[in-house]
């Protein structure tokens, strides 16, 4: 795999390209039955063979499936995760499970709920609204790993210092990500913290919309050997968050 961002609409660009390049002759029966041959469901296999794919043939299907860093099984799983969380040696001696968390102070949740603005953590776990120079928000998926920890204890320092990682080549330095900024888990929040909750969650459309950057996090597209566009594009059709538009994808 390789750190790299591809501008969403690039990918676009690069599909469109390949469709027009292919000779007009429709695919999609024949992909349909061999998406389907390799496990995906019947919906999702037909949609794709009547747009994304609907010109290709099933070895190009394939050449693009084998720049895959997975298994049959992973890249039919559901639960694939993105990132996995990593526990530190004080943690893993303790042997008392993660401790390291990372979670704004009341006071910083509740400031950025007052300007509704985008409450960022940079690496060190230090937090701050609206930084200076920008920051990139971050789209994921909760399940596949980067999801606000169930006791309310924020995001384990482990997982942000690995988005950290993925995004160095972008020259990122502040991160928004619901799994810190909006308070949230599976503990009952308190009253004051639903209403919190509720602000920011009404603030989110303007603080994607403000971001440099916004990165789509995706457990299939993570295990991409290849930064073609239109490989990454044909991916995203079968990554949890095909429906989601961003503004830069990170591989």
């Amino acid at each position: 795999m390789s750190s790299t961002s591809i501008d969403i609409q690039s990918i676009l660009a690069a599909l469109r390209e390949s469709l027009e390049n292919r000779p007009r002759e429709r695919n999609n029966l024949a992909i349909k039955r061999h998406l389907m041959g390799k496990g995906f469901p019947e919906p999702l296999s037909r949609v794709t063979a009547l747009n994304e794919l609907c010109y290709w043939t099933e070895q190009e299907v394939d050449d693009v499936f084998g720049r895959l860093l997975a298994t049959p099984d992973e890249i039919k799983d559901p639960e694939l995760k993105s990132f996995a969380l990593n526990l530190s040696a004080a943690e893993e001696a303790a042997g008392i499970g993660p401790t390291d968390y990372v979670k704004p102070s009341r006071a910083e949740v509740e400031h950025s709920a007052a300007v509704l603005g985008a409450l960022c953590v940079n690496r060190k776990g230090e937090f701050r609204t609206n930084p200076p120079g920008g920051y990139a928000a971050l789209s994921h998926v909760w399940a596949q790993g980067l999801g606000s920890d169930d006791q309310n204890r924020g995001l384990h320092r482990s997982l942000i210092e690995q988005v950290f990682d993925r995004v160095a080549p972008l020259g990122i330095n502040w991160i928004w990500t619901d799994s810190v900024a909006i308070p949230g888990g599976g503990q009952e929040l308190e009253f004051a913290e639903e209403e919190l909750k509720a602000e920011l969650i009404n603030a989110m459309a303007d603080i994607y919309r403000k971001a440099r950057q916004v990165i789509v996090f995706d457990a299939l597209a993570l295990r991409l050997a290849s930064t073609d566009a239109v490989d990454v594009a044909v991916i995203l059709c079968f990554g949890s968050k095909s429906f989601l538009v961003g503004i830069s994808w990170c591989v």
